[in-house]
């Protein structure tokens, strides 16, 4: 989920860093957020390779369209890998995540008013992940926490052949640690890199059909061609090949939910 106009104030404690990301007020769950990027660095090496092929790719030929934009893809992509902070203007951004886990944490000041963030994240079950783009902070909420590392296969999309569009539970396929924090990163470098504001689409079937221009200003385009790079195999263009592509291997996150209620209840606590 997407949020605008907003200045975080944030306590200068339990800071850590991996690679250019700073992690903040996750406290006991830190090394969750930490194996969540480690595994996000280790997905997006194939996406990057792939890039270099342009349209001869299949990936990219569904999702990007035009190897005229493979610079752009490349470099979005290469800069999330590092979390290489970003020059505007006079500033310096730093990519930063920042744990909302309990009541008080995180304050931002918008239209004049306090707002916690730990408050959004309660009156919105469903957001594990918010991103404020002024200036550079990525909020994550509790429910984060429960989510697997990475979806199962059994969460790809169906096609329906007589309309050629996907169906089914669309949704639960993004629902992994992985892939939220992707979007929302996504958004920081696109921001800042591609396209100042966008608006953003997040219909699959719609992304499918983007232009080349549009598709690498929307931040799920992105999500969907590194997902795709996780088994990728030879293909032909179209959506049959790219449910083919989405079938990723299993790898959830080892931690019980059980586990993890109890160390969010510890951090409440």
């Amino acid at each position: 989920m997407r949020c605008t106009h907003a200045l975080p104030q944030q306590m200068p404690n339990d800071i850590t860093k991996s690679n250019g990301y700073t992690i903040q007020h996750c406290s006991l769950l830190t090394a969750q957020v930490q194996n969540t990027l480690e595994n996000l660095y280790d997905v997006l090496p194939p996406a990057i390779w792939q890039t270099h092929y342009g349209v001869a790719s299949a990936p990219y030929q569904a999702l990007f369209k035009d190897s005229y934009y493979e610079t752009v893809v490349d470099d979005v992509l290469s800069k999330i890998l590092i979390g290489e902070p970003i020059h505007w203007g006079a500033e310096i951004l730093v990519p930063s995540l920042v744990c909302a886990l309990k009541a008080e944490t995180v304050i931002v000041h918008r239209a004049g008013q306090d707002i916690d963030i730990y408050d959004i994240c309660m009156q919105n079950p469903s957001w594990a992940v918010l991103y404020y783009p002024e200036p550079s902070d990525i909020f994550i909420c509790p429910i984060f926490f429960l989510l697997p590392t990475l979806p199962s296969a059994g969460n790809c999309p169906t096609v329906n052949e007589a309309t050629d569009k996907f169906e089914g539970n669309i949704t639960a396929f993004l629902q992994s640690q992985v892939y939220v924090l992707l979007h929302e990163i996504a958004h920081f470098y696109i921001g800042v890199t591609v396209e100042d504001s966008v608006d953003e689409v997040v219909d699959w079937n719609y992304a499918f059909s983007l232009s080349p221009r549009n598709a690498t200003c929307n931040a799920l385009n992105y999500v969907l061609f590194v997902a795709s790079e996780l088994t990728f195999v030879t293909m032909v263009y179209n959506r049959w090949a790219l449910i083919v592509l989405l079938k990723v291997s299993t790898r959830n996150v080892k931690n019980s939910r059980k586990q993890i209620n109890r160390t969010i209840l510890e951090v409440e606590d």
